[in-house]
Formats: structure tokens, C-alpha cells, sequence
């Protein structure tokens, strides 16, 4: 009796041993390949872990996907239940404060379990507001969230997971890739394009992109950009029967050639800036989302929140005195010879928008486009004169034709009376 117990209780084991192993072997090939996907999409220098102790769900896979990645890569754990004390506090968290956390190539890495059933929406929306609030330069790298345990595929549970995605994109997180993995099957991709309005839902396979990339059509989505009365004289604008605000000028050019190649409308919001403490809330408007970048290049840039291309002797200039800076860093700089040196487009410190438009401005300066739009404001200049003077000397023709005509009707009149006393 006790060795047929003793031999069920040996083959439980072994079942147990052989699931375990199975579960194992299925969440190491799934692990591996979206490890690659990092590597080959992002190639980070530093991946940042956020883990929540508290979690009460089974740790097998969650285990298992933090230590692939610390071996994998430059790791930094972090426990993301640690509240952070106060807005712009960096200690609480301890995390690297990044100049620009876009282009230093970061991956924040969030795992979670399920809690009782369901996800806990509050925590992830929490953790996305802190990556903007606990640091002086708001960091918004590229996210990827692993939520353990996920079973559920109901109407309000699915909301639940896309109201955190939307979350995100308020807060100007662009690449947010949320994958929910079960028990034994593949992980699901939910991803949010905000230019779009959709959000797919599919499993994560060989073919699937861990970030796609959405910034090559915005499909007309509306990029806000600022107006200053009487504060730009290389703007002009004005409203008109529908009470929309056109404005036109050299300033616009560049913003305008991006809106072509990426599909995006322009739309204005007008300041009227009166002091310099006027301008700078302007600036900070970007971190709220209220306008998406300022077009304007100008020598200004030295006191915006970033630089997007700026030519290279006025970029060293900026390095050599950070404090005319307010600490602010060169993005990026070309050797590029253009027509003038002020060629800084700020864009708030990890905008979601900053890669893709310095990608294209810089194409757009290679091309030798500035130069003609400098030919093309020449020529209408010219042309202007040209026909001022124009006008002028037909003015100054007339003017002689009509002053000759007076003479000769007072030299006749003159005459006339002469002529009359003389009889």
C-alpha cells in the first residue's frame, strides 16, 4: 500500500516536474525572441526594470524575463511601488536623468502581475506619470509593459488595457507597447497610434514589430504650433471667413515641407507675449501638450527646452556658455553650410516628434531646399521693387505730362490776356 502510494506520489512529481519544464521551455521562446526584437529595434544602452514587490501572482515568468534581461543587458531594477516625493525629485527613484532621453537609445521595461483577476490600471498610469514628473527633463523613452497572468479577454478588461495606452499618449508617450502574456500561449501586442485612433490587438510572433513605427503617416492629425502678436516679424497672419487663422512667412517653410512628407495639418495658437517671463511659460506649454513645437528658427533657441539642428559654430557657442543655455544641450549638429547660422528648431526634451523631424530637417538642409526658398523670397522681393519702381516712374511721367499741360494753359491764358489789353 505504501509503495503504490509512494509510486502516484513519484509520478505526480514527474508530471509536475514535466509541466514546469514545458512552461518553462515555452516562456524561454518567447522571452528570447522579444529580447532580439530590443536588439535589433533599439539596441539599448541601459534598460531600466520597474518592478512592484507587492505582486502576489506566481513569479515563474516574471522570474524568468527579469533575469534574461539583466544578462542580456546594462539592467537597472527599480521598484516602482516607491512613491516619489515630489515633482522634479530624482532621489526617491534614483534612475539616470537623461539630457535626451530619446537619442541615448533607453528602454523602460515595466512587469506587473495580474491582481485578484484583473489589472491594476491605477499603478500603470501612475508609474507613466512619474516617468514624466520625477526628473527636471521629463523622460519618455521608448516603454515596453509585461503584464503576467492576463487570462481575461472581456470587453471591460481589454478598456481597461487601452485606457492605459491612451494615458500614455496624453502624457506624450509615443512608443508604448503593452504585451499580456497567459499561462502557456504567446504574449499579445496591444499597441495605441494616436494618429490613427486605433489600436491593434494580435499575437506577438516572429513577424511582429515590438515598437512600429507610426510617425511615417500622422494622417492629418493636428500638430499645434504657437503664434506671438507683433513677436515674429518673418510671420504674417490672418483670419479668414471661417475665422481660421492663416499665416504665412520664411519662418513656416520648414514646418510646412515636414507637414508634406509626414501628413500632418498645422494648427495656430496665438499669444501675445509681453516680457520675457511671457515667452518662457510659452515654452513650458510643450510639457503640457498644449502646442507640439515652436517652427520658428531663430537665435532665441538658446533659452527653449531643446534644439533640434543647430549650425555647428553656433552650437559650440551654446556648449561653451551653459549658462545662457540654462543647462539646455545640442541635440544634434551639422557641418552643414547653410545661409545662416540661427537654424534651431526647439522641441521639448523627448518629444515624441524630435527623431523623426531632425531625420527630416536634416534631409531637407542636405537637399539645398533652404536655398531655394532663400531665391524664391529674393526673387519676390526684387519683384516687388521692381514694380514699385515701375510704378513710380509711370507716377513721375504723369506727373510731368500733367504739370507741362497746366504750363501751357497758363502761358496761353497769359497770352490771351495780353493780347486783349494790347487791342
Amino acid at each position: 500500500m505504501q509503495c503504490s502510494l509512494l509510486l502516484k506520489y513519484q509520478i505526480t512529481c514527474v508530471f509536475v516536474l514535466i509541466l514546469y519544464q514545458q512552461k518553462l521551455h515555452c516562456c524561454a521562446h518567447w522571452i528570447n525572441h522579444i529580447l532580439d526584437k530590443i536588439t535589433e529595434e533599439i539596441n539599448p544602452h541601459q534598460v531600466t526594470v520597474f518592478t512592484s514587490k507587492s505582486n502576489s501572482y506566481p513569479a515563474t515568468q516574471y522570474d524568468v524575463v527579469q533575469r534574461n534581461i539583466v544578462r542580456r543587458f546594462s539592467t537597472m531594477s527599480i521598484d516602482s511601488t516607491t512613491k516619489v516625493e515630489y515633482l522634479g525629485d530624482n532621489r526617491s527613484w534614483n534612475v539616470p536623468v537623461h539630457k535626451n532621453p530619446r537619442e541615448a537609445r533607453v528602454l523602460y521595461v515595466v512587469l506587473q502581475n495580474v491582481k485578484n483577476g484583473s489589472v491594476d490600471v491605477d499603478i500603470l498610469k501612475e508609474l507613466f506619470r512619474n516617468f514624466v514628473n520625477f526628473a527636471p527633463i521629463p523622460q519618455r523613452p521608448k516603454c515596453l509593459v509585461i503584464i503576467f497572468g492576463f487570462n481575461g479577454t472581456s470587453e471591460k478588461s481589454m478598456r481597461s488595457i487601452y485606457s492605459v495606452l491612451q494615458f500614455a499618449w496624453e502624457k506624450n508617450f509615443l512608443d508604448v507597447t503593452i504585451l499580456m502574456v497567459g499561462e502557456y500561449d504567446l504574449p499579445k501586442k496591444i499597441v495605441y497610434n494616436p494618429f490613427t485612433n486605433a489600436i491593434s490587438n494580435g499575437i506577438f510572433n516572429n513577424e511582429s514589430e515590438l515598437f512600429p513605427q507610426k510617425l511615417n503617416d500622422m494622417n492629418n492629425y493636428l500638430i499645434k504650433l504657437p503664434l506671438y502678436k507683433n513677436g515674429n516679424p518673418y510671420i504674417s497672419y490672418h483670419k479668414n471667413n471661417n475665422n481660421k487663422i492663416i499665416a504665412e512667412g520664411c519662418d513656416l517653410d520648414y514646418i510646412v515641407t515636414f507637414s508634406k512628407i509626414i501628413n500632418f495639418n498645422i494648427t495656430y495658437k496665438v499669444f501675445y507675449p509681453a516680457t520675457v517671463d511671457d515667452k518662457y511659460k510659452i515654452y513650458r506649454k510643450l510639457r503640457t501638450n498644449e502646442i507640439n513645437t515652436i517652427h520658428i528658427g531663430m537665435m532665441v533657441g538658446t533659452m527653449l527646452p531643446s534644439i533640434c539642428v543647430v549650425y555647428l559654430s553656433y552650437g559650440k557657442h551654446a556648449i561653451r556658455k551653459p549658462q545662457m543655455t540654462n543647462g539646455v544641450p545640442i541635440l544634434k549638429m551639422t557641418k552643414l553650410m547653410l545661409n545662416n547660422d540661427n537654424i534651431a528648431f526647439p522641441f521639448e526634451r523627448g518629444s515624441p516628434y524630435l527623431e523623426k523631424f531632425n531625420f527630416y530637417l536634416r534631409k531637407i538642409v542636405e537637399s539645398g531646399i533652404p536655398k531655394l526658398w532663400t531665391k524664391r523670397r529674393e526673387y519676390k522681393a526684387e519683384g516687388m521693387i521692381n514694380r514699385t519702381v515701375d510704378h513710380s516712374t509711370k507716377e513721375s511721367q504723369m506727373e510731368v505730362e500733367i504739370t507741362l499741360l497746366i504750363i501751357g494753359h497758363l502761358i496761353a491764358m497769359v497770352l490771351f490776356a495780353t493780347e486783349f489789353i494790347i487791342q
